[in-house]
């Protein structure tokens, strides 16, 4: 296998740089709350990821930036995030599954926190792609349908493409089998392309966030290109700066702006 590690000054992240963009802001009314809440909730879904995916990088060999210290403040943030999630008023049910969230992670972040080893990081994949799907469940529970799920689809499409490049910077390291891999990017694909379809169609869209949506669909093209390429030829470099590109348009299209 032929792995080319390009040389990238990666761009600040959403996620390590806007610590304080999962604490829940006070809404207007409370569907609208909930909402926001719902699709902030999906932002920090995306943190294990990006821990897994920064262990990774140390793991082998690869320099950027000071992944360290971007791997521990995802990590304080994640705590924090969960901590206010925790103190919400839920119902029995959410709180439950709030709570089970939160011991998942723990356990989880511990089995990351032993070490990264090339012949177990597939493991530990599962394992973050299982606490996904938690943190999603949680945030669609908080979802009052009745009112706008853009934001919330938005932020889960930010998800996916986390998902996406950790698993690509693991198969870079020819860290996990090509039956599993092509199994689970096409799964994520299939996943992120249902959510960005009926975005399309959604009339109610403003023209700014529909700008923004299709700037995000064009780098996701390219993600796709390279996450599911045959070619042997892996940048992990350059996935993540696709990976972050996605993450600052969708920061801008949640702020409204």
């Amino acid at each position: 296998m032929k792995s080319y590690f390009t040389n990238y000054n990666k761009t600040p992240k959403l996620l390590t740089i806007a610590l304080s963009f999962v604490l829940f802001s006070v809404a207007s009314n409370a569907s609208a709350k909930d909402n926001q809440k719902s699709a902030e909730t999906i932002m920090m879904c995306t943190f294990p990821q990006e821990i897994l995916k920064e262990k990774t990088l140390t793991a082998m060999s690869i320099t950027y930036m000071n992944e360290e210290v971007e791997e521990k403040d995802a990590s304080k943030s994640l705590d924090k995030a969960l901590k206010s999630l925790k103190k919400e008023k839920f119902s029995k049910k959410l709180h439950k599954k709030v709570v089970r969230l939160a011991s998942s992670w723990v356990k989880t972040e511990k089995k990351i926190n032993k070490g990264i080893k090339q012949k177990s990081v597939s493991v530990l994949y599962r394992d973050v792609y299982a606490v996904d799907k938690s943190c999603l469940d949680v945030a669609n529970l908080m979802v009052n349908k009745k009112y706008s799920i853009v934001k919330s689809q938005i932020a889960t499409l930010n998800l996916y493409i986390h998902q996406l490049n950790t698993l690509y910077i693991i198969k870079a390291w020819d860290a996990i089998s090509d039956k599993e891999y092509k199994s689970t990017i096409k799964k994520i694909i299939a996943n992120y392309e249902k959510i960005n379809s009926s975005l399309a169609k959604n009339k109610k869209i403003s023209k700014a966030m529909r700008a923004n949506l299709e700037k995000m669909d064009k780098v996701f093209t390219t993600f796709k290109f390279m996450t599911t390429s045959t070619s042997g030829r892996y940048m992990p470099i350059l996935a993540e700066k696709k990976a972050s590109d996605i993450d600052m348009l969708t920061k801008t299209i949640l702020e409204g702006k």
